[in-house]
């Protein structure tokens, strides 16, 4: 029964990200459990991944300007047009940004805002007006840690994430009673293709309770789960993959 529970065939996952963060091995994930994946970013072409990739009937890879609102609408009903739903909405908007706070700018904070938190917004929007037609929807936001947590030099990219995790709160109790649910999936240090980082990571690792930093597939196992029956009855939860930092308060 609890294989079963974690089957996603039939499903239609929606995946919008901003950056190569996870993306290639969160289709892979959905899409090796049956579901149809659709991940859309700004640019295709740069080797985020490959409509190859993802050919035939596990899904379509699409470009298109995640934060415009006309881009956004003709692209939901372009997927809506091919697959005639969208079960699951994933929303990787977690773009970094580290700067002292007395030296940041306006312009800065509008940037930053508009890319983590105003993007999410308007594809919870347009994505779950169809969700709310059918009464059914699993929408899954990948944030980090510091939402719920303080960092020098991090406070933009943490007023969004704090921003994020209270949204998902708010927008799971709006939406309960439609059937649709609403989590939060949030990372903690994940490793980094970056060598020279290695010193960095070596003092993080330090602070982190097992004693590792995070990998993609560490992720993969609660996005399963959100995107899956086998969380019916779970809505308005963060979920913290962060090797136990979070236990540090």
């Amino acid at each position: 029964m609890l294989i079963k529970e974690f089957d996603l065939s039939g499903k239609v996952a929606v995946i919008i990200t901003q950056s190569e963060n996870w993306i290639k091995t969160f289709v892979n994930a959905l899409a090796q459990r049956g579901a149809s994946v659709v991940p859309i970013t700004n640019d295709i072409s740069s080797g985020l991944i490959k409509e190859s990739e993802i050919s035939g009937d596990r899904g379509i890879a699409l470009k298109t300007n995640i934060i415009n609102l006309e881009d956004i609408r003709h692209t939901v009903e372009m997927i809506l047009s091919k697959y005639g739903k969208i079960d699951i909405l994933i929303n990787n908007m977690a773009i970094g940004f580290a700067k002292p706070f007395s030296n940041s700018t306006e312009s800065e904070w509008r940037n930053i805002i508009d890319k983590n938190l105003i993007c999410l917004m308007l594809w919870c929007q347009f994505v779950g007006r169809h969700m709310l037609e059918r009464k059914s929807g699993r929408i899954i936001n990948i944030i980090s840690g510091l939402s719920v947590r303080g960092m020098v030099n991090n406070t933009i990219y943490c007023a969004t994430m704090g921003a994020i995790h209270q949204f998902t709160k708010a927008l799971a109790l709006e939406w309960a009673r439609e059937n649709i649910r609403v989590n939060s999936i949030a990372f903690g240090h994940m490793l980094s293709g970056d060598n020279g980082k290695q010193v960095i990571n070596d003092m993080l690792i330090r602070y982190i309770p097992l004693r590792r930093l995070g990998e993609p597939l560490d992720l993969t196992g609660p996005l399963i789960f959100l995107s899956s029956d086998a969380s019916d009855y779970i809505t308005g939860e963060t979920f913290f993959v962060d090797g136990g930092l979070i236990c540090h308060g």
